[in-house]
């Protein structure tokens, strides 16, 4: 048991060493300046809704939230400002008009979705292990830390980890529940998120 634990965080360690490593060479890009990031501080702090509806909120908030709480971020009060129909203006006036520490802000950025990558691999663990044993879960998570879609995606401020990780989440649950309570004892909201997902 130790072992195996050992072993997780072993692999989980280097999902997280390869992931920030990449991260640290690859350039912003056009969706994190324009419309993750920006955007999701904006929401996170501002809590204005009607500068961007395409997207459900959550993950610009995770995405946004280490730029909050580690960072001294410039924010104008004008909503004129960051309602601009084109966000990428305001975007780029985000980062290098109103602050000066571009790098950083997008390397906090995307810290937090390394940290949601970590989270998908350790998700991913516990149902592998449930469904099949420690060894084919340590499997799992061995081809999980070494795929180049998921360090990919979990070295970027964008939302795409952070909805793999809650839609991976809620059929998780939703198993557990259908597990538990049986096929004939789900609800028709269950079934309706089974199909969605």
């Amino acid at each position: 048991m130790m072992k195996t634990k050992i072993l997780v965080i072993i692999l989980l360690s280097i999902f997280a060493i390869l992931a920030i490593s990449s991260m640290r060479q690859n350039s912003a890009t056009c969706d994190e300046i324009a419309h993750h990031i920006p955007v999701g501080y904006v929401l996170l702090t501002k809590w204005d809704f009607k500068m961007d509806t395409s997207q459900p909120p959550l993950p610009r908030y995770i995405v946004a939230l280490p730029l909050k709480l580690f960072m001294n971020i410039n924010m104008p009060d004008d909503k004129a400002i960051w309602r601009v129909s084109d966000r990428s203006i305001f975007g780029r006036d985000f980062f290098y008009k109103y602050n000066n520490d571009q790098v950083r802000m997008v390397f906090f950025a995307r810290m937090a979705v390394v940290f949601i990558g970590i989270l998908c691999g350790l998700l991913l663990f516990i149902w592998s292990k449930s469904l099949w044993g420690y060894r084919s879960a340590l499997f799992s998570l061995f081809l999980y830390a070494l795929s180049p879609d998921m360090l990919a995606h979990s070295g970027l401020a964008t939302t795409d980890m952070v909805a793999t990780f809650f839609i991976f989440l809620s059929l998780f649950q939703l198993k557990r529940r259908k597990s538990a309570l049986g096929i004939k004892h789900l609800t028709v909201r269950d079934m309706a998120q089974l199909i969605i997902q």
